[in-house]
């Protein structure tokens, strides 16, 4: 179960409904004119987040929107921190929330935080 404030991005604390991350690594692949495969690997790996959130207010989900517009995003994960970029964030409404009193809807949203 994830705990409070599990991820902080930009300062402020998130806990998502799913979190996870993976390693991708970081290579440039030309071929030779023999046919040989060249590999120049630059950088070991780079980290990719994933973090998505059920049940959302519209503010929280204005403030997502405000992180994917954002060039670069500072991402502390297990106190470590990393220089990202926010995007593919992909909102949806929960089905007839728009029903509810006082509120813009309830929202389901995912966003991808790649390590640059």
């Amino acid at each position: 179960m994830l705990g409070r404030n599990y991820v902080v991005i930009d300062g402020t604390g998130f806990t998502p409904s799913d979190f996870n991350y993976e390693l991708q690594p970081v290579e440039e692949v030309e071929t030779s004119e023999a046919g040989t495969e060249l590999i120049e690997v630059k950088r070991l790996d780079k980290h990719v987040f994933h973090a998505s959130w059920e049940g959302i207010d519209s503010t929280l989900l204005a403030t997502l929107e405000a992180l994917c517009k954002k060039r670069t995003v500072t991402v502390v994960y297990r106190e470590e921190s990393y220089t990202c970029r926010a995007r593919g964030i992909s909102p949806s409404l929960a089905s007839k929330s728009w029903k509810y009193r006082h509120s813009d809807g309830i929202w389901n949203a995912a966003i991808t935080l790649t390590q640059i």
